[in-house]
Order: structure tokens, then sequence, then C-alpha cells
């Protein structure tokens, strides 16, 4: 069985390096249409990664240094798959692989990635008599089988877990804190034009509105939310958020119409349609309309995704260090577009949902390697320790908030993973205490 791992790691090192390098080659061709936000030098700098990870394999003939790096590699290769530069600009390119088929590249990296996850999964008995038959350097005193099935609990986490999904928020991890990540957008060329033109009008229309509201009564709310929709429209990016922050202003207008001036209001209808018209004229946000509006919607999903979301804000405004504030200010504007009642609520829906299973996706990606170090830094000084009590309090609140919206993300999203990683970070979180 040796032999066979041996192979299979050979082979798809060499469709990964070819993959690699065709993916660097397609965004260094189309380097003058990189966005300013940095997603086409991610996916070169990925590729880069992914390059220099195949290498390092070349001369090593041990099983497990060639797969962790595998492993390593297929993580990089989700990262370019969640990337919207690459979704929008080089996804639907057609590339010659190896075996001489043409495939667009996300029909390929797609593949790779469930290839590789159907072999470890087939092979999981395999992988373990020959990947683990010597213990990693510790400080846990915890017997080895305990520490087995901690590692064992981070490596399928990984497994299952996927990248960011196209919807109102994506995050990523930068300098320890988990932050929003802005995604790029891009009209059609045809109307780029147009799309540059109506941004500017709305940032216009903007500063009026907010002259007009702060000059009233009007809840604090609605100014906030306003102020949110601005910075995204300057942005020129995240037009899916924008869509559902308009959704919230749209709820919190009608909920505080009377203490709105008449001129006022009519700003801020006039500014509500304006950014309609505008989202309308990007693929991204028309993509995710159609997805909504196909959903499995019941009853009661609303209900059960604002009480997971409520609960979810507390847990990370008290990860101090861990959470960048604006995450849970943020998904407390998309939440609350859910209580308007009318025809945009289905889409209200589907992209609350949606950011809750990336905002968990990255959560138990980002953090879930604590569960193989809580031991370890129990007596690794003060700061340590501090660090893993409140990174496992994030990891133990998110497990059973996703779990609890398992049900309902399931069918609405399709996003089949949640339960099954809440139970690896619960079990394994117990088995390290």
């Amino acid at each position: 069985m040796a032999l066979k791992l041996h192979t299979w790691t050979r082979v798809t090192r060499i469709e990964l390096q070819n993959l690699a390098v065709n993916i660097g080659k397609a965004a260094i061709a189309d380097i003058n249409n990189w966005p300013d936000s940095g997603e086409g030098r991610a996916v070169k700098a990925a590729t880069e990664r992914m390059m220099r990870l195949l290498d390092s394999t070349l001369d090593r003939s041990g099983l497990d240094y060639a797969f962790g790096n595998l492993h390593e590699v297929v993580h990089e290769l989700k990262g370019i798959e969640a990337n919207s530069y690459f979704r929008n600009r080089i996804s639907r390119q057609r590339h010659v692989e190896k075996g001489g088929g043409v495939r667009p590249f996300d029909e390929i990296v797609a593949d790779q990635i469930a290839r590789f996850n159907r072999f470890v999964q087939d092979n999981r008995p395999t992988l373990d008599n020959d990947l683990g038959k010597s213990e990693p350097i510790s400080d846990d005193r915890s017997p080895p089988t305990v520490r087995r099935a901690r590692a064992g609990a981070v490596e399928e986490l990984s497994r299952i877990t996927p990248g960011q999904q196209a919807g109102p928020l994506q995050f990523e991890i930068r300098d320890g804190v988990l932050r929003i990540k802005e995604q790029t957008a891009f009209a059609v060329p045809e109307d780029r034009d147009n799309v540059a033109h109506a941004r500017r009008a709305l940032e216009d229309s903007a500063d009026a509105l907010l002259v007009a509201l702060s000059e009233s009564n009007c809840d604090p709310r609605l100014i906030e939310a306003v102020e949110e929709i601005q910075k995204i429209i300057v942005s020129g990016a995240d037009v899916i958020r924008l869509g559902l922050v308009n959704f919230t202003c749209d709820h919190l207008f009608i909920r505080f119409a009377e203490e709105i001036p008449d001129v006022a209001a009519a700003r801020f209808q006039g500014f509500s349609m304006g950014i309609g018209l505008y989202v309308a004229q990007f693929p991204e946000w028309l993509r995710f309309t159609e997805n909504a509006a196909k959903a499995d919607v019941e009853a009661d999903d609303v209900n059960r995704t604002l009480a997971v979301g409520h609960a979810l804000i507390p847990e990370l405004r008290s990860a101090t260090g861990l959470i960048d504030p604006q995450v849970p200010k943020s998904i407390e504007l998309i939440l609350e577009a859910l209580r308007n009642p009318n025809q945009s609520s289905r889409r209200a829906l589907y992209g609350a949902i949606r950011t809750l299973e990336n905002l968990f996706a990255k959560i138990f990606a980002g953090f879930g390697g604590i569960i193989g170090s809580v031991s370890d830094g129990v007596n690794a000084g003060t700061k340590r320790a501090t660090s893993i009590i409140v990174t496992t309090g994030l990891l133990v609140g998110a497990a059973h908030l996703a779990a609890s919206l398992s049900p309902t993300a399931e069918r609405v999203v399709k996003a089949n993973w949640l339960k099954h990683a809440a139970e690896l970070v619960k079990n394994g979180l117990k088995e390290a205490e």
C-alpha cells in the first residue's frame, strides 16, 4: 500500500505543478486588470507558494513530508478557488491538461480538491498507519492515542471546511486577527463606464443624504447603516454586501419613517433605488439573486438564523484580540435585513446564512489547530494560556451555534459540513480537557 501512496503523491504533485504554473501565467497575462485591493497579486502569490511547496518534495521520499506538503498545496488551491479575481477573470479560461484534455480552470481546481479529499477519505486507515508511525515532538503529556485523536480531528476539520463562498461577507485572518475580506467586484466590460459614473453619483447622493439625516431626529441606526453603505460604495467592492445592507436601510427607513423629514425621505428613496440599479449591473449580484431564488426555504428559517446570529455576536465581541470589532458590527447590519418581510426576504435569508457559514468556516480553519495545542499551552506562560482560553471559548461557542444552524444551512445554501465540523471541534476540545 505504501507503493500506492508513493505513486499517488508523485502523480498528484505533477498535476498540481502544472495547474499552479498555468494559473500563475494566466494571472500575469491579465496583470493590467488586477484590482487595487490585491486579489490579483494574491492569486499569483498563492501559485508561487504552491510551487515552492511542491518543489520541496522533489528530493524527499518520506510519505509524511510529501503528503503534508500536498495538504498545504490543496489549502492554497482552496484559497485561489474562493478568490473573487480568480472567479471573475481566470476561472472560465480554458486550460490544456497534461493528458491533453481542455477544461476551464474552475472545473480543474474543483476536481483536484475533490480528488484529494476523496483519496484521503478512502485511504484513511492506510494513511494513519503509514504517516503516523512517529509522534511529533510536543510538550503535551497526554497519551499517544489521545494526541493522535486530536491530530486526526484537526486534519479532518481542515479537510471538510470549505473556502470562503460568494456572499455578503467573506473573512480572512490577517496578523492573527479575523477580519472582513474585501471582495473585488467586476462589471461586464461594456457596462464599466456606466458603473463608474453611477458609483460617483451614489457617493454624492450618500453625502447629501447623511447631511439631511444628521439634521433630523431619526434613529442613529439608520445613519450608521447609510454610513456603512457609503464606505462600501467608495471601496468599489463588496457588491453583494452592498445589496444586502441596502435591504437593511429599507427596513430601518420603514421602521423610523415618522422621524424622517420629507426632504430626507425623498432623498433616501432615490438613493435606495439607485443602489438597486447599481448592484444589478454586476454578475456577482445576479448569480447571488438567482441562487437565493432557488433556495429551499421554510417558515422557521428566519427565526433560527436570527437566533444563531444574535447569539454569535456576543461571542465575537468577547474574543478580545482575535476578532476585528468591524466583524460583529457588519454581521448585525446583515441580520437586520431579515426583519424586512417583503420580496427581498429570501435574498436576505440566503445572504445571512452564507455570511454565517463563511464566518464558521474561517473560525474553524483559522483557529481549529488549537485543538491539538490546548494541553501544550497550559504551562507555557500566562500570555499563551490566556490566548488559548479565549480561542477555545470562541471555538466552543461557534461549534454549538454551527450545529444549531446546520439543518437550515444544509437546506438553504447546501452547507452540509457544519454539523460534522461542530462535532469535531466539540469532541476534540473535550479530549483536550
